[in-house]
């Protein structure tokens, strides 16, 4: 005779195993807001707090160990801790060198260089801290570019936490209306509270996959830009079907918009890119691509057009921290 196993079991269960990971949750919550700096790292009833890795392999401060299949959002092809990385940035500091804020380096061209090299489809690229750094450029590069403000995004998809993007995600039946909005766009149903009524306005989520949804809106809205995965993937994989990028292409040439391919499922230099695998391998022309290695890269009008090389140095961002030597050597080993 089976037994079955109760949820309340299950949770003490989990508690038995975590004990030192319940008590960090709850010396966090007295100081950070949630206990945690990131909602993808929420887990009730208290988050597993990692002590260590090594490869595809993690610890938590309980001397659990687990296998890794997040790979740090998806950038450690390499895996955790890798001895030849681990060394260049160890030999980088270790000779002074720093995140000087006031001077750019070497280093910060050549991991263009070698990026752009894997990704023939861009001409340029500027490097941020997160993705939402990237994709927030991104329109605004777009809005600067077209002299529109009007963004069209993808219901469940995800483009960063900044209030342009930061709607439709995850959204309950309910909070769109109960009906699929097919050829047209759902109500904006933000993901966080603090967005202003004026900044949704210029939003629309439309229905991944659907074209006709895209056009109806473009022929309503002077649009800016359109943004999305190229496949979404925070509710479940939900690939492109046939031509539905490139017909993307087509609507945002017809109307005068710029198409941005934002990337949460991304990866290092090393690899060839998710755009790449999912629109250039097809022949796709993309305006401008953000990820989360974090960059954004494009054509060069778009990603110079904030400003002249007297005035802006052809940069079109101000972020104090955006080549971290870190970063920067971590990407160009």
């Amino acid at each position: 005779m089976s037994q079955t196993t109760t949820p309340s079991a299950v949770l003490d269960t989990y508690r038995a195993l975590h004990p030192k990971s319940e008590a960090l949750y709850a010396r966090a919550r007295g100081v950070i807001p949630g206990g945690i700096t990131h909602d993808g790292r929420n887990l009730a009833p208290f988050p597993v707090y990692v002590d260590r890795a090594k490869g595809s392999h993690k610890w938590d401060v309980d001397g659990n160990e687990y296998i890794d299949y997040h790979a740090g959002f998806a950038p450690y092809i390499l895996g955790h801790n890798d001895p030849d990385q681990n060394e260049a940035v160890a030999a980088a500091l270790r000779s002074g060198r720093s995140n000087y804020g006031s001077g750019p380096t070497a280093d910060e061209g050549e991991l263009a260089r070698l990026f752009l090299a894997c990704l023939p489809m861009a001409e340029r690229v500027q490097f941020f801290n997160t993705g939402s750094e990237a994709t927030a450029q991104a329109i605004r590069v777009a809005r600067a570019f077209t002299g529109r403000n009007h963004v069209i995004r993808m219901q469940g998809g995800y483009n960063g936490n900044q209030n342009v993007v930061a709607v439709n995600l995850m959204t309950s039946a309910a909070d769109l209306g109960g009906v699929h909005a097919a050829g047209g766009e759902y109500p904006v149903v933000p993901i966080t509270a603090g967005i202003p009524e004026c900044e949704r306005a210029l939003l629309h989520p439309v229905p991944f996959n659907d074209l006709a949804a895209v056009e109806a809106v473009a022929k309503r809205h002077p649009i800016a830009a359109l943004i999305t995965e190229p496949a979404l993937q925070n509710i479940g994989v939900v690939k492109p079907g046939p031509g539905y990028l490139e017909g993307l292409r087509a609507l945002a040439d017809r109307y005068g918009s710029a198409l941005d391919v934002s990337c949460s499922v991304d990866v290092s230099p090393e690899l060839i890119s998710a755009a790449k695998e999912h629109a250039g391998a097809a022949g796709l022309s993309i305006d401008y691509r953000a990820g989360d290695i974090a960059q954004l890269e494009g054509r060069f009008d778009l990603v110079t057009c904030m400003g002249s090389l007297e005035h802006f140095l052809d940069k079109p961002a101000a972020y104090v921290f955006d080549t971290s030597i870190v970063f920067l050597i971590c990407g160009s080993t």
